[in-house]
């Protein structure tokens, strides 16, 4: 009877076991694009959130090798400006793999700063970034040997989303009050250990006492942003609603901001349990504004739906795309854009597994895609 209990225990556990792989989601998402015609991209693949693999996608076979060893959790992927390789946040660590290199090159910083989940470069010798500092945020800059110099140091002052435009820095600032500003600043490096620093402020573009992120210059006269106010009021708590706002000069060379649209992701995959979580946090629900005409977007609909949509920059008309697709109601992800192509990210389940086959070793990846010239009438 003993026997028999144990192994009844351990078929259900396996049975448990199946139910939990079965139901949980896996994202599967694009990043950048190995050259113009975009032939070859490189792909994010999560799993789970401690295993998450990076792969080069072939867009004409739809085949795939894997871009990086599994013992890597690849976060925040850059192509370097020259496309010898890319760059990557693993659990923390900066690294950079070249194309035709066996093993990543890891970028030591021994200074004490932390959190930094986003780079931008600017050469491939040299990247800027905000992170934190003590209890406040400042920007940074560095290169690949891990020499840093700062262009902010403030202790009162959180210095967020730097977007550097020719010898500006826009960027968000919030004060401890909770007043958001965004800001133009001089671009000007100096040692990291200067502790006095005078900034040259060139502008204010807007202070609001909204909580505002996510901040996507697209020149000097405009830009983007995030206002997520809304969710601290919101009785919906299966979601997040976020407002995407524009920020544009106008022919006077006054500042306006205008609302455009709001959407909302689950909460699941942002704040849930670990099962549900994507790794990367919001970043791959974010609006895509790289089309001159549109503004790609996810949406939830209909409770858990996540819908691929566009807003017109001209008309203003949101029109849905997921209709677009054979299997409609799977849950797309925000795309990535390379010329007029664009390329989606979606979550597999159940219902769409086929759209990922494991062939020896490589992935086929059914990836949706849509020519941005495309008409949804």
């Amino acid at each position: 009877m003993v026997v028999k209990s144990m192994w009844i225990k351990r078929i259900l556990f396996f049975l448990l076991c199946i139910n939990f792989y079965m139901q949980a989601e896996r994202f599967v998402y694009p990043v950048a694009a190995l050259d113009d015609e975009a032939k070859e991209i490189l792909v994010v693949y999560q799993k789970s959130l401690e295993e998450i693999e990076l792969w080069i996608w072939n867009s004409i076979t739809k085949r795939a090798v894997k871009g990086l060893l599994s013992t890597f959790i690849p976060a925040g992927v850059k192509l370097l400006p020259s496309g010898v390789g890319f760059s990557f946040i693993d659990e923390g660590r900066l690294r950079i793999k070249n194309f035709y290199k066996r093993s990543p090159k890891t970028i030591a910083i021994y200074q004490p700063i932390s959190k930094i989940t986003d780079i931008n470069w600017i050469s491939d010798d040299a990247f800027y970034f905000s992170a934190q500092e003590g209890s406040s945020y400042n920007i940074f800059s560095s290169n690949t040997l891990g020499e840093v110099q700062r262009c902010t140091a403030s202790q009162k002052i959180d210095y967020l989303y730097p977007c550097k435009l020719n010898n500006s820095v826009f960027c968000i600032t919030r004060e401890k009050g909770c007043e958001f500003k965004i800001v133009k600043i001089k671009w000007a490096l100096c040692d990291f250990d200067t502790e006095d620093i005078t900034l040259e402020l060139q502008d204010v573009l807007l202070t609001t006492l909204q909580s505002i992120s996510y901040l996507h210059m697209l020149s000097e006269i405009e830009g983007y942003y995030l206002d997520y106010s809304t969710i601290r009021s919101s009785i919906d708590r299966q979601n997040l609603e976020f407002a995407c706002c524009k920020i544009y000069k106008n022919e006077t060379g006054i500042w306006q901001t205008e609302s455009l649209f709001n959407f909302k992701v689950p909460s699941s995959y942002v704040i849930g349990k670990e099962r549900d979580r994507l790794y990367e946090s919001i970043t791959p629900l974010l609006p895509n504004y790289q089309d001159p005409e549109f503004i790609y977007f996810v949406d939830v609909q209909d409770g858990q739906i996540l819908m691929l949509k566009r807003y017109c920059k001209k008309t203003k008309v949101i029109k849905e795309i997921n209709s677009f697709f054979k299997g409609c109601n799977q849950k797309l992800l925000a795309p990535l854009i390379i010329k007029n192509r664009i390329f989606i990210g979606f979550i597999m389940n159940d219902e769409n597994i086929n759209r990922m086959i494991d062939i020896d070793g490589s992935l086929y990846i059914d990836l949706p895609e849509i020519s941005a010239t495309a008409d949804l009438e």
